[in-house]
C-alpha cells in the first residue's frame, strides 16, 4: 500500500533525520509518484557526504533532466561513470555491471543531444553499440541524429542495423516477442523516406508494421491453444479416474468454451 509504505519512512526518518539510507529508500519508493519531492531526498542524502551507488546518481541524473537542470544532470552521470570506473568496483565481464554502465552512458547521450552536443550524442551511442551490439535503443539515437544532420541515408542504414539485430537476437533466443521491437525503427525509416519523397517505398515500410504486429498476434494465439489442450488434456486425465472431479470438470469446461468447442 502507497500510503501506508510513506508513512512508514516519514516517521522512520522523524526518528533519525541522518539515516540516508531511508533516505534514499524513500527516494526510490517516491520516483513513479513524486519525481520532485525524490530529487529532494536523493540530494539530501548526498549532502551526508556519503558513499552513494552509482545507479543512484543515475537516478539522480534523470530526475534533473526531466527538469532541465542539465549542468546538474551532466555531474550526476559522470560522478556515476567515475565510480564504476573505481577498479574496486569496476568487473565488465559481470552482467549487471555492464547493463548499468551502458545505461548511464545511454542517458549521458541522451543529456548531450539535449544540449545540442550533436557529436558527443552520436560518440556516446557509438561506443555502446560497439559495447553491446543488441542495444537497439542506440541504433535509434544514432539514426535520429543522422537525420538531424541531414545525413538520411545515413539515419537509414541505422534504422536497418536495428532492425537487423532484432531479427538475429530473436532467432538466436527463440524470443519471437523481440520481433514487436521492430515497430520503432521501421516507424522510423517509413518516416526518413517520406522525408526524402520515396512516399511508395515508405508506405511498405509502414505496412510491413502492421503485419508484423499480427503475426506477432497469431504466434500468441497458437500458445494460447497449445496450452488450452494441455488443460484439456489434463482434465480428461484427472475425470477419467475420477469422473466426479468438480474442479477438474470445471477446468475442462473453461477450456472448451476458451478454444470455442462448447455450444
Amino acid at each position: 500500500n502507497k500510503n501506508d509504505s510513506m508513512k512508514y519512512y516519514q516517521e522512520a526518518l522523524k526518528y533519525d533525520e541522518q539515516d540516508h539510507e531511508c533516505m534514499i529508500e524513500y527516494a526510490s519508493f517516491l520516483e513513479p509518484y513524486d519525481p520532485n519531492l525524490a530529487l529532494t531526498y536523493y540530494e539530501k542524502a548526498m549532502e551526508e557526504k556519503i558513499q552513494i551507488h552509482p545507479e543512484i546518481y543515475n537516478n539522480i541524473g534523470i530526475l534533473r533532466m526531466k527538469k532541465r537542470l542539465f549542468k546538474e544532470a551532466e555531474e550526476a552521470f559522470a560522478k556515476a561513470l567515475s565510480i564504476m570506473d573505481d577498479p574496486a568496483l569496476k568487473n565488465s565481464h559481470d552482467v549487471k555491471y555492464r547493463a548499468l554502465k551502458i545505461n548511464i552512458e545511454f542517458n549521458m547521450g541522451i543529456l548531450m543531444e539535449e544540449l545540442a552536443k550533436l557529436g558527443e550524442a552520436t560518440e556516446t551511442f557509438k561506443r555502446i553499440i560497439a559495447e553491446n551490439p543488441f542495444y537497439f535503443d542506440a541504433y535509434m539515437r544514432l539514426s535520429f541524429l543522422a537525420y538531424r544532420r541531414g545525413a538520411l541515408v545515413r539515419a537509414l542504414e541505422y534504422c536497418d542495423m536495428a532492425l537487423d539485430k532484432i531479427t538475429v537476437l530473436s532467432k538466436a533466443t527463440g524470443n519471437s516477442g523481440l520481433m514487436y521491437k521492430v515497430t520503432d525503427p521501421l516507424c522510423m525509416k517509413g518516416f526518413i523516406l517520406c522525408t526524402m519523397g520515396d512516399e511508395s517505398k515508405a508506405l511498405s515500410v509502414l505496412a510491413t508494421i502492421e503485419y508484423g504486429i499480427s503475426q506477432r498476434f497469431r504466434d500468441k494465439a497458437l500458445e494460447q491453444k497449445r496450452y488450452l489442450k494441455n488443460m484439456i488434456e489434463c482434465s480428461k486425465h484427472v475425470l477419467y479416474n475420477d469422473e466426479h472431479n468438480y474442479y477438474a470438470s470445471l477446468l475442462s469446461a473453461v477450456a472448451l468454451a476458451e478454444t470455442g468447442r462448447m455450444r
